[in-house]
């Protein structure tokens, strides 16, 4: 079994699992690709570019209180101000909101209300009731937020990372949560071709195989964002986890070929195509 690591700053980071990483911390390593890089790089090497551009949305953070609440709730006083109920259109509202502001500022916490923290009690309450999750997260078996380092099997020179949300290394299982809209097969597989999710699980799995030696299970568990907020566990077919392969070597392929281009190619080869682009709608029935 690989020791996951109580450090931070090891010497060196790859081949490694490491435990209570700071995350940004752990998204400063420009040496090091994630997923979410060749997510990026798929669209054109013009997002890869601007991704530290992309502004924190409310469903960014709405999904990082989820995880706290599920996966660190010893955590949440540390990060979290929950604002009381106050009607903003008085003038005693007003005010409360504005010293509710100043204190998570002075604190260095985040403001949310109430109805956020009703709702992300709701996602935990749910999947702690849920009959494939509930053993898991009530036990709080594994290990939380474990961050791997590793050598890509097929390109010696990429250096790639991953972040595991829950590791169970005796049942050799990675599980990532996410809070979405519905979890519905349908909804769900729709976010896997939209999002990459596919490309995500591949490269966990690989980089758990590269560090550890063994072939670990990941799974999807997916809440609800809103009432009833119904759970639902996946895990994706080996057929897609092998295209999910052929997509990441084809991009890293493309990607090769831009860092390798003088400056003149590099601004070509950075969007999408060359010149002016016929359509024919039916390639897209």
């Amino acid at each position: 079994m690989k020791e996951i690591l109580r450090v931070t700053e090891p010497d060196q980071y790859e081949g490694k699992l490491i435990a209570d990483m700071d995350f940004q911390k752990y998204l400063d390593l420009p040496e090091y690709m994630h997923s979410s890089d060749l997510k990026l790089l798929q669209q054109s090497v013009n997002h890869w570019l601007s991704k530290r551009d992309y502004p924190e949305t409310k469903a960014l953070l709405l999904g990082s209180l989820g995880h706290t609440m599920i996966l660190e709730m010893d955590k949440l006083t540390e990060r979290y101000l929950v604002m009381p109920k106050v009607d903003a259109r008085t003038k005693a509202g007003k005010e409360q909101k504005m010293l509710a502001e100043e204190q998570a500022n002075n604190e260095g916490k985040i403001l949310i209300s109430q109805d956020d923290f009703t709702q992300a009690l709701g996602w935990r309450d749910n999947i702690q009731n849920d009959p494939v999750t509930s053993n898991v997260f009530i036990k709080n078996r594994g290990q939380n937020e474990v961050s791997g380092f590793f050598k890509h099997p097929e390109f010696e020179d990429v250096k790639g990372a991953f972040r595991v949300d829950k590791l169970l290394e005796e049942d050799r299982i990675a599980i990532d949560l996410k809070i979405m809209l519905s979890a519905h097969p349908f909804a769900f597989m729709s976010s896997v071709k939209k999002f990459r999710y596919d490309i995500q699980a591949a490269w966990y799995i690989d980089g758990l195989k590269s560090i550890t030696g063994d072939d670990y299970d990941f799974l999807f568990v997916v809440c609800e964002k809103t009432n009833p907020f119904n759970v639902q566990t996946y895990r994706l077919s080996d057929e897609t986890l092998e295209t999910a392969r052929a997509d990441i070597r084809s991009i890293i392929k493309k990607f090769r070929t831009y860092q390798n281009a003088d400056s003149n190619q590099q601004n070509r080869l950075s969007g999408y195509f060359d010149g002016i682009q016929t359509l024919n709608i039916k390639w897209f029935n």
